[in-house]
């Protein structure tokens, strides 16, 4: 049987460096796909928002989601199975009530360069190859309703300029946002799952999570990998390769962002960039 280590994280902090490097570690396996939303909402799938609570782990729920980790750690036949799904960061005590067995890796980020980030893939090209990857997941029960969903987003993304219904976790009810800019908008959305999971590590035994922020890991990626495969139980090969991992994006929002957009978006984030050691210019 596999061990479970999930990674948790915003979108745009990291989260896809983290899952690729750790993944291509030994005895270490992981879905051929970046996330696995459609797993976690089995059960869940008509909510509006991604903050899911332990009592919508219902026993149903837990047995399906536990099953498909289960299936595909004795596929790979791997002693470590890693899994990443930017939204289970706004609802870590749901998925702490599903594996209470769990390791966490929990990765932070600049909130400017996160809500940058995040403002660039709200515009960003629609990928078939890339939608059919986390599709093929989908509950077979599930098929008809994503798939009605999906032609709706298609239709209004027509409609409104190329700009996408909602991307990335559903932080609030859609019609909560709907007055708001692409910038407000991304800076809520990170400030929402750094809060919502900074609550719920606060109640999680340490030794479960491992916890370091993207500027740390792409200055210092050799130290930090051996860190957190010493947190995941795996020896290291002495001659391993490290790849390459550069650090030209910290600070990038700073520098990006205009100061009309600066504007908006300071704001949003100044408390919770503070409260997580970041200062906010």
């Amino acid at each position: 049987m596999s061990h479970n280590t999930i990674i948790i994280g915003a979108p745009r902090s990291g989260t896809n460096i983290l899952r690729d490097t750790l993944s291509s570690l030994k005895n270490v396996g992981t879905w051929d796909c970046d996330e696995i939303p459609y797993i976690w909402l089995y059960g869940n799938k008509k909510h509006s928002a991604d903050m899911l609570q332990p009592s919508h782990a219902t026993p149903k729920v837990k047995q399906y989601i536990r099953k498909q980790f289960s299936k595909l750690g004795e596929e790979l036949q791997v002693e470590n199975l890693l899994e990443k799904t930017c939204a289970n960061s706004l609802r870590v005590d749901f998925v702490d009530s599903i594996f209470p067995e769990a390791k966490y890796i929990y990765i932070k980020r600049n909130g400017l360069d996160v809500t940058y980030s995040i403002m660039q893939r709200w515009n960003a090209s629609f990928s078939l190859a890339y939608t059919m990857k986390k599709f093929k997941y989908v509950p077979i029960s599930d098929i008809p309703f994503y798939g009605i969903e999906f032609l709706k987003n298609r239709y209004y993304k027509e409609k409104n300029k190329d700009r996408l219904k909602f991307w990335g976790p559903r932080f609030a009810h859609e019609n909560e946002l709907s007055e708001l800019s692409v910038e407000e908008i991304s800076a809520k959305q990170w400030v929402a799952c750094v809060e919502e999971s900074n609550k719920s590590f606060n109640k999680i035994d340490p030794k479960r999570v491992y916890s370091l922020t993207y500027e740390n890991f792409v200055t210092n990626p050799k130290q930090q990998i051996k860190n957190m495969a010493m947190f995941m139980g795996i020896t290291l090969n002495e001659k391993m390769l490290f790849p390459t991992i550069r650090s030209s994006s910290i600070g990038k929002g700073e520098k990006m962002l205009s100061s009309h957009q600066l504007e908006k978006i300071k704001p949003i984030i100044k408390k919770t960039m503070i409260d997580n050691q970041y200062t906010c210019p």
